[in-house]
């Protein structure tokens, strides 16, 4: 159900098939992104491309058939600055599919692939092509799961025990402590900051079934908005009284 609650405006509203690039799902694992594209094929059933072979209109980034080594959660970094990822050749694994789906850390190295490209001038033509489309069609983010992708449980445990130390009268970290063990941002969060294109000109859709304040403060801060109130649009079900 989740999943087809945003699913469905994203496709009613895609261009279709004609315009690649336009919608990037971030899952936590593989496994939950060929799950996914299982929901689409079934929406929007596998069109004949030009080898002849059916292609789903989602592409699930570095993931190969049969392997679901990178099936684990995919969210954490060791270093903040850490190259996304050293799988080569991603760019011309995606087609021409509306839709891109894989883990953060797949889909960052697919953007630096497409920075790389765009930078070399050797690069194939056609290879070229495809950078230039991801850069200009992407309008919309998913990010499915994305308190687990945000890792907002332990966010909300670190606010939690500051309260806890200011309440019995513990003095709680100071700027220079939290500095020395600051945590890097989760791999989402990276991927959202390198996307190429202003966050104005992009829907971000975030996708969870326990969606409260500590995620939308995370939101917040991700997106460089004013108030919670201006940072996101709750979507609810039915007789869901969260505000």
């Amino acid at each position: 159900g989740k999943s087809l609650a945003y699913l469905l405006p994203l496709l009613a509203s895609s261009k279709g098939r004609g315009v690649p690039y336009g919608i990037m799902v971030v899952t936590p694992t593989v496994e939950l992104a060929t799950q996914l594209q299982r929901e689409v094929d079934k929406l929007w059933p596998p069109a004949e491309g030009k080898d002849g072979e059916l292609e789903s209109a989602m592409h699930v980034v570095g993931f190969v058939s049969g392997n679901l080594e990178d099936g684990e959660d995919d969210t954490e970094v060791n270093k903040e600055n850490e190259n996304a990822d050293t799988r080569p050749d991603l760019l011309p694994q995606i087609g021409n599919a509306p839709i891109l789906a894989g883990t953060p850390r797949s889909l960052r190295a697919l953007l630096a692939e497409m920075r790389r490209v765009s930078h070399d001038r050797d690069a194939d033509s056609e290879l070229k092509s495809m950078a230039k489309n991801l850069k200009s069609n992407l309008k919309a983010v998913v990010l499915d799961e994305a308190d687990r992708l945000l890792r907002t449980e332990g966010k909300a445990r670190d606010i939690a025990e500051v309260r806890l130390m200011r309440e019995s009268g513990e003095a709680p970290p100071s700027s220079k402590q939290k500095r020395r063990t600051r945590k890097p941002k989760p791999q989402a969060e990276q991927l959202i900051n390198e996307l190429p294109i202003p966050l104005e000109k992009v829907q971000i859709v975030c996708a969870s079934a326990t969606v409260g304040r500590t995620l939308r403060r995370q939101l917040m801060d991700m997106l460089q908005t004013p108030s919670l109130d201006k940072t996101a649009v709750l979507v609810t079900a039915e007789g869901d009284v969260r505000t």
